[in-house]
């Protein structure tokens, strides 16, 4: 018998249990983009 199993390593989440904008800089230009959230994690862990 075997099985698969996928470990997770969810570090430096800042506290936000909420997705927010946050600010990036892409090709020199500033950008907002919609990062974090227990939630969203969730959804990649899920694979939604």
């Amino acid at each position: 018998m075997s099985a698969e199993i996928t470990i997770i390593q969810q570090n430096d989440t800042h506290g936000y249990m909420e997705s927010h904008p946050e600010l990036f800089w892409h090709y020199s230009k500033p950008t907002y983009r919609t990062v974090g959230g227990f939630a969203r994690i969730a959804g990649y862990v899920k694979g939604n």
